[in-house]
């Protein structure tokens, strides 16, 4: 996607819930550029911030990766551990 189309991907769409647009090329979607809001779907799983949605995502690419390399052990906080389960509820 042509960058001067990503301001408004970056303003309505979510790395984690999509892209508002249905893009296959969304540059939030694929990880190149950062959302500047949560979307609704983030408010409805209870992410209050943007950090929040990127904090669960990079946990997500640690335990994939862990997964796919591994079958070690990953340490996970307790309270990011918390803040996952109480999302799921």
């Amino acid at each position: 996607m042509d960058r001067s189309k990503w301001g408004v991907h970056q303003y309505h769409c979510c790395a984690l819930h999509g892209c508002k647009y249905g893009d296959d090329d969304c540059p939030v979607k694929l990880l190149q550029t950062i959302q500047d809001y949560t979307c609704e779907q983030c408010g409805d799983a209870g992410f209050n911030n943007v950090d929040e949605v990127y904090e669960l995502i990079n946990l997500k690419r640690q335990v994939e990766t862990k997964k796919a390399t591994t079958h070690e052990k990953m340490t996970v906080y307790v309270d990011t551990l918390y803040k996952i389960l109480n999302r799921i509820v």
